[in-house]
């Protein structure tokens, strides 16, 4: 088993970063948890290490479709024997670095969504691919 840490830096915030690492997470069967703080998004993984491997590789050449890496940092940590992983709660500590992305248009799938009556996301004005 290893246990890494990684901090990415960027436009990685409003852009569905912390689902996408729990959907990765999650399908490899590993542990830890995925958390927003002022500096970017913070993740701690567990598991085999060719699983994390594939889950750190995936992520750097993967990312969520709007989200923007400017900087990828991973470090090995001590390994805490836990199951299952979680999105935490944002973090507000420390000196801020993140980048907030300006507004974008919606997409013609989000668009597809509000428009179609059979859809839980009818007239639903927030919708974004998020």
């Amino acid at each position: 088993m290893m246990r890494l840490r990684i901090r990415i830096t960027g436009a990685v915030q409003g852009v569905g970063f912390r689902p996408h690492v729990y959907r990765l997470a999650r399908a490899r069967g590993l542990a830890g948890y995925v958390l927003n703080s002022i500096q970017g998004v913070c993740i701690e993984v567990e598991g085999p290490p060719l699983s994390v491997d594939a889950f750190q590789e995936e992520l750097r050449s993967a990312p969520p479709a709007n989200a923007v890496v400017s900087g990828f940092v991973s470090e090995a940590i001590a390994e805490q024997g836990i199951a299952g992983f979680v999105v935490r709660h944002s973090d507000s500590s420390g000196e801020p670095v993140a980048y907030l992305l300006p507004d974008l248009a919606v997409c013609p799938a989000c668009l597809g969504d509000i428009r179609d009556p059979r859809n839980r996301r009818y007239r639903y004005p927030f919708t974004t691919c998020t």
